[in-house]
Order: structure tokens, then sequence, then C-alpha cells
């Protein structure tokens, strides 16, 4: 193994744990998100993928962040770790089992360390690396497509573009202002366009230096567009884009020094059942996000928005939560901190599932309708709890469900649910929600 190979396992592992760090209570075992505050709780639903007793996931929870923080911190520190694919089958057998416990965890950082787990603990220094270009090639090739709807270029694409306007810029109304909107919203396309070019250059080995550069001044200006003097995302978004513009420093601008032949020894300890696994995986991951783009494909949810690389994209599904004032006081505190009444006055408040993410658990909301809905079936059971053992207050929640905006009007689909009984049944639609 070269040293630029080694140098890029170590960054990634150092990464992953200042990732992890940054978004600890995402991570941490908790028993219950209702519960008084200081006995092991975390203050937002826990969404898992199949059905387990809570005490059990707690204790996997608990020693599945322990193995993966203890399995990072070696890669990072010891030659020997970074070389050997056993703390790196430890890193990926942890990472799935904190999936399992919790969807919101497979953030696009989290998925994507994953994937580089799998192959640090299949393959050669060599296939890796080429991977790992493959797989960048995809994630930006895929975020470029899904850029190209009427969500973005009239929402999500200027504030972007407009957080480039200088100080010095008109802001008095007047013509000067109105050309310079009209500049930004006529130059959002370049963005996506520009995401899909760089794709195209790392793609091909001759142009992949090139390639490299742009990425590197992609993910710097996403940098300082996103950051504390910009729109102000989480510390998350903005060590990940750090972390990536290293990356493609040493993947596609440093010259690959290793040798197939060089790589031989290095997988004779491994057995050829987990080589052949673990490849797999990372293929269908390639593949899996075509999915998401097929005709029809979003609107069933065949693969996830975020697997399939939707990011910054805001035509994924959602679910907005409303509780009826009069059942508030029925409900955990922290509920009624991120309500907020509607233009309406009808008495229905508005639950903020994305903003009470952000600020309980520093990552935004798992951008899925099934997710969501998880949420919501949480705060209605809720409803259920009460002091003389009565359900009254269970139609005191409602849902609309949100489909896929269509790419060229941006309309939605909108299913309503009504009751904890209504989402119960839509909770019946989606895989991945155990009962």
């Amino acid at each position: 193994m070269n040293r630029s190979d080694l140098l890029l396992r170590r960054i990634w592992a150092g990464a992953m744990l200042v990732l992890l760090l940054a978004s600890h209570r995402l991570w941490i075992a908790s028993r219950h998100w209702a519960s008084e505050a200081g006995d092991w709780v975390v203050a937002f639903p826990r969404v898992p993928m199949v059905s387990l007793a809570s005490e059990l996931v707690f204790w996997v929870d608990a020693v599945s962040l322990a193995a993966l923080v203890a399995s990072l911190l070696a890669v990072m520190l010891r030659r020997d770790s970074a070389i050997s694919w056993r703390p790196m089958a430890l890193i990926a057998i942890s990472f799935v089992t904190l999936f399992v416990g919790n969807q919101h965890r497979l953030q696009p950082w989290a998925y994507q360390g994953w994937l580089y787990a799998i192959l640090f603990t299949a393959a050669a220094p060599h296939a890796a690396r080429r991977y790992m270009i493959w797989l960048a090639v995809s994630i930006y090739a895929y975020s470029a497509l899904g850029k190209f709807d009427q969500q973005f270029l009239k929402t999500v694409g200027p504030s972007l573009v407009n957080t480039l306007m200088p100080a010095g810029a008109p802001d008095d109304g007047g013509a000067a202002i109105g050309r310079w909107k009209g500049w930004i919203e006529s130059s959002v396309v370049l963005l996506p366009i520009a995401e899909l070019v760089i794709a195209g250059l790392i793609a091909f080995p001759k142009t992949r230096r090139v390639g490299g550069i742009g990425a590197i001044t992609m993910h710097i200006s996403l940098f300082g567009i996103l950051g504390p003097l910009g729109l102000g995302h989480s510390a998350g978004v903005l060590v990940w884009n750090l972390y990536l513009a290293v990356q493609s420093w040493l993947l596609f601008v440093v010259r690959d020094g290793t040798s197939q032949q060089s790589d031989k020894g290095s997988l004779s300890s491994r057995p050829p059942s987990i080589s052949v696994f673990a490849q797999t995986l990372v293929i269908a991951a390639i593949l899996l996000p075509m999915l998401e783009r097929l005709p029809r494909g979003e609107l069933y949810g065949y693969w996830d928005h975020w697997l399939s690389w939707s990011l910054y994209s805001p035509h994924t599904s959602r679910v907005e939560v409303q509780v009826h004032e009069s059942a508030l006081a029925t409900l955990p505190d922290i509920v009624s901190k991120y309500s907020h009444r509607g233009d309406e006055n009808d008495g229905w408040m508005t639950v903020q599932i994305d903003r009470w993410s952000l600020a309980e658990l520093a990552v935004p909301v798992y951008p899925q309708a099934r997710f969501q809905l998880g949420v919501a079936h949480e705060i209605a059971l809720q409803l259920d709890i009460g002091e003389d053992g009565r359900s009254s207050k269970r139609r005191a929640i409602r849902i609309k469900i949100r489909g896929v905006a269509d790419r060229r009007t941006g309309k939605r689909i909108e299913i309503w649910a009504i009751g904890a009984e209504g989402i119960a049944k839509q909770r019946d639609r989606f895989w991945l929600l155990p009962q």
C-alpha cells in the first residue's frame, strides 16, 4: 500500500470520528425520547428498521458505537490497523447495526463511510481506489441529476447563488437589484451542470486531475456558502465538504502509485467470500439510485432519496405533522417547544420536525416520507398515555403525506390522515416501519 492510500484511510477514519462527534446525540444509545432529561434520553423519536425491545436496542447501540469509535481510532492512529481488514470489517458491521437501530443515522456521510469500510475490508488498495472513484462519479452524477427540477431551480438553488452576492450589491429594490436577481435565477442551472461536468471529468484518467481540482473548488465554495458567514448549516455538513475536498486531492489529483502486483499479499488473510459479498454491495450502491430516478420510482420510494444522493434537493417526499392545541399538554414538552400556530388560526399546531432535528441532534431530518411518518407515529403513541388510561386525544393529531415533487411542475400528491388510527394505516403502506 502506498503512502497516498494509507493517508486516505487515516483521513477517512479521522473525518468519521469528527462527524460522529459533531452529531453525537444522534448516535448515543437512548432508552426513550419522551422521558425526563438525564436518563439516557435523546429528545427526538427513534425510527428503527426492525422491531426490537427498547432495552435490547439500547445495549446494541451502546456496544456498536463503542466498537465503531475504537476501530476508527485504531485506523487513524495505527499503521497496521489502517492496512488490516479486521478493524474495517468491525466498522462496517457497527455502522449497519446503528443504521438498523435508527434510520435517522443514514446521513449521507455515514452511508458513504460505511461503503468505504466495506471496500477497505474486501478489496486490495488498487481495487479499493478504483471503486472509490466510481462511487464518487455516481455521487456527483446522481446529485447533479437530482437538481434538474423546478423545486431546486426556484428555491434552494437561488438561495445558494444569492449567498455569493457581494456586500456592495444594490438592495434598493430598483432596476439594478432586479437585474441582479434575474442573473441569479438564470445562473442557478449552472450549479448542477458544473457538478455533472465534474462527474464526467473524474470518470476518465486523462481528465481526472482537472475534475479533481474542480471538485475541490466546488466543496470549498460550498463550505463558504453553507458556513457561518453564509447559510449557517450544521457542522456535519461543513466537515463533510472539507473531507470531500481533501479526498478529491488524494483520489483524483495525486497520482496513484499502487500496483496490482504489490496488492497480492494484502488480501491473503481475507476470506474470499467477504471480498465477493462486499464488492457486490458496493456495485449495488452505485446502481440502485437509478431506481429513484426511474419514472414514478421516486413516487413509490423504491430507493431512498439520500441513498440516491439527492443532496440539497427539495423535491423529496415528506410528512407535515399537526397536533391540536388541546392535546399539547398531553404530549412531552419537547413537542410543544417545536410547534407553532398556522396562519389558519384553527387550533392546529404544526410540529416542525426539521427544526427539531437540527436543534436536538445537529443533523438535518431524514428527507423521506417513510421516516417522518415513523416520527408522527411516535408522537401519536404519546396521545394514548393519560392519567385515566383513556385515549380521548387519539384524534388530536393529523398528518399530510406529501409525495415527491414533479420535476417540471413542482406539484405533489398529498394524502391526509387523521388520528392515531389513520397514521397507523398509512404506515402499513411502507416497508421498514416495524409495527
